[in-house]
């Protein structure tokens, strides 16, 4: 992509509207705005070694986003089950909190995802993307959804995909005995944790209109700090803060707040 071909008149505008909302740089914008309009871009330059593997990249990079898809639409659709309306109930989450930020149910069945990407033919993708566990133990391989008995929170990069799913364990789900309260997403070529933000697609622009940025540690401190009104509110994915991270909310204000 060369700049000077795209600088000026309606793409001027609307790259800059991108960079403005969004607090992209300006190659950012550019392929936010392709994506969003599934228009194709052109790298100038490109030997065709490069040009293939970019296409393949890209092809990885649809399937994972099928797979990703397919598996909130199954979590999403489970949401009147009885422990996640009661968990929701406890914690004071409305109807609109879970459709704001996407919650789902993982309920206690063990390959219903996995079947379902099976079926789709993204068994692969899916465990690659960390949808899937796919271990052997005693000699026999055991293949399973990953999320089981926990409320599923997607999390999102800067475009507003989301990349990863995390769960957080329901106590009073049977499962595995003292399974982890919170399983995060895997690394892969679909996730970095060291540059994501949770929550950011939703706070970056009132972190824009307040010049500051509220950090925390957990998911659930984002809801509860969001619907108080600190709408500028992100939690860090992984046990620190990073230079990656620390990166992007420069492009967006100068006041950084760690709490």
């Amino acid at each position: 992509v060369s700049q000077s071909r795209y600088w000026g008149g309606g793409y001027n505008a609307a790259v800059s509207l991108v960079m403005e909302v969004k607090g992209l740089s300006w190659y950012d914008s550019i392929v936010y705005l392709a994506n969003a309009y599934n228009v194709p871009l052109e790298h100038e330059d490109a030997s065709p070694e490069q040009a293939t593997q970019r296409d393949e990249i890209k092809a990885k990079r649809d399937e994972a986003e099928k797979a990703m898809q397919i598996a909130l639409s199954y979590y999403a659709g489970n949401r009147g089950d009885e422990a996640f309306v009661q968990w929701m109930e406890a914690r004071k989450l409305t109807a609109d909190d879970v459709d704001i930020w996407g919650l789902g149910w993982a309920p206690h069945n063990a390959k219903h995802l996995t079947t379902e990407l099976q079926r789709k033919g993204l068994y692969a993708t899916g465990v690659e993307i960390g949808l899937i566990k796919d271990k052997s133990e005693g000699g026999q391989v055991k293949i399973y959804d990953t999320l089981r008995s926990r409320i599923t929170i997607p999390i999102k990069d800067v475009f507003g995909r989301v990349i990863g799913l995390a769960g957080r364990f329901v106590e009073t789900a049977k499962l595995d005995k003292n399974p982890p309260k919170f399983v995060n997403p895997s690394e892969s070529f679909y996730y970095h944790k060291s540059k994501v933000l949770y929550g950011l697609n939703e706070a970056s622009k009132a972190i824009r209109q307040r010049k500051e940025v509220m950090i925390v540690e957990g998911y659930a401190d984002v809801w509860a700090l969001h619907k108080a009104g600190y709408t500028n509110t992100v939690a860090h994915c992984g046990k620190f803060v990073t230079q990656e991270q620390l990166r992007i909310l420069r492009q967006l204000c100068d006041k950084l707040v760690v709490s």
